[in-house]
């Protein structure tokens, strides 16, 4: 960082109410604040409107932006070391490697704002709104945050970055009860533990990045199936938490998680290990699937990739028959017992996942080539056992008949 410019209260206050003027006048009258590279340490500006201010590399060391309006700011490699900006509204501002160490964000709304590579060594980000905030990169030790769930939408958060969030006692003792009875479900429900494989064989692989792709899927499959069977939840929502964002309720660590065991270039090919009552349970779903040829608006997506975020929407609102319902939920509990409540909930989102999953694949596989198995069969759905939304009317009708 070159030298800081320095100005005093009077000359803020005039850029500040050039820049009100400019706002006001959408360009028109005024001038655009330009403060990068400018010394604002300590500087009082709670509740100051700074909408698209540039503060570039400026040095707010201590300065009080207590909700102040900064959406759309500037403050890229900025110096903001316990700045207090409680309740701001930083929407769509960009911060990328700003130092934001010990920073005090608490109810500050980031929502789309970009943080990648900042410092955030010991900022306090709890009740901070984060849906698309940008983590990318970001430093992460002794980062206060309230749960694991304000995390859930925010984007490039690294896996190994988790560890750095220091959560509140309620969460923590929460999620490791909720560790204890999913394993101990999953030791009761899924035994005796017998592994079966998926396996994938990709032939007309462009990228890397499809294969990521495919494994994304599968994981998504292998261990959406296992989570709606054994953890606790009391929505889609809830559940769609623990698929989508596994590190953070440490699902990836339980016992029998899937496992990727190979993987070989050329033509692609590899193997995920799975408990064999999920994979069962998997093949069952996609035979009632099949059979009812059940496809709604809110599951008739196809999309040419896997993010775990798309699937939230699926997931949160299944259509699903309530004859479908009914035996598979006969599938489940043939292969895993009595499910724990809420029991619909449950047999809905492994429906769900295995819905989206396959008609996922069915649209990817016109990239990769290839073919997904579970345990030597194949995994898709066939497309001629897709109904279109006007014909949900007739199927559901034939369902109360049965």
């Amino acid at each position: 960082m070159g030298e800081l410019r320095k100005i005093n209260a009077e000359e803020l206050q005039g850029i500040l109410r050039n820049h009100f003027r400019w706002l006001e006048t959408k360009g028109g009258e005024g001038h655009k604040a330009d403060l990068s590279d400018v010394d604002l340490r300590g500087a009082l500006l709670g509740s100051a409107d700074l909408r698209e201010v540039s503060l570039g590399r400026a040095n707010l060391y201590r300065a009080f932006l207590y909700g102040a309006d900064l959406r759309g700011v500037d403050s890229r490699d900025a110096d903001m070391q316990k700045t207090d900006l409680r309740k701001a509204d930083l929407r769509d501002a960009d911060l990328s490697e700003a130092d934001l160490s010990e920073a005090i964000l608490r109810g500050a709304d980031l929502r789309g704002t970009n943080l990648s590579l900042a410092n955030l060594y010991k900022s306090d980000l709890r009740e901070a709104l984060l849906d698309d905030a940008n983590l990318s990169g970001a430093f992460i030790i002794d980062t206060k945050v309230h749960s694991r769930s304000d995390l859930i939408r925010v984007k490039n958060l690294h896996p190994q970055s988790v560890s750095g969030f220091l959560f509140d006692k309620e969460d923590d003792e929460w999620v490791r009860r909720e560790w204890d009875t999913r394993n101990a479900r999953t030791n009761q429900g899924l035994g005796p533990h017998e592994i079966s494989k998926i396996g994938f064989y990709l032939t007309d692989i462009t990228s890397l990045r499809q294969v990521g792709q495919v494994l994304a899927l599968i994981d998504f499959l292998a261990e959406g199936v296992r989570i709606a069977l054994t953890a606790d939840f009391e929505s889609f929502e809830e559940f769609s938490f623990r698929v989508m964002r596994p590190e953070l309720y440490h699902t990836q660590e339980d016992p029998f998680a899937a496992r990727l065991t190979r993987i070989e270039m050329g033509s692609i090919s590899g193997t995920v290990m799975v408990l064999t009552v999920v994979t069962t349970i998997i093949l069952g779903l996609l035979k009632v699937l099949v059979k009812h040829r059940e496809k709604t608006a809110e599951l008739n997506i196809l999309a040419d990739s896997i993010e775990r975020e798309d699937a939230l929407a699926i997931i949160e609102s299944p259509a699903t028959s309530q004859a479908l319902k009914r035996q598979a939920h006969e599938v489940i509990k043939n292969s895993f017992g009595e499910l724990a409540d809420p029991v619909d909930l449950r047999v809905q989102a492994a429906v769900a996942v295995v819905n989206y999953s396959a008609t996922s694949w069915n649209a990817m596989q016109k990239n990769t080539g290839g073919e997904i198995q579970i345990d030597g069969q194949p995994f898709d759905l066939p497309d001629d056992g897709i109904i279109e939304a006007d014909d949900y009317a007739t199927s559901v009708d034939t369902d109360k008949e049965d």
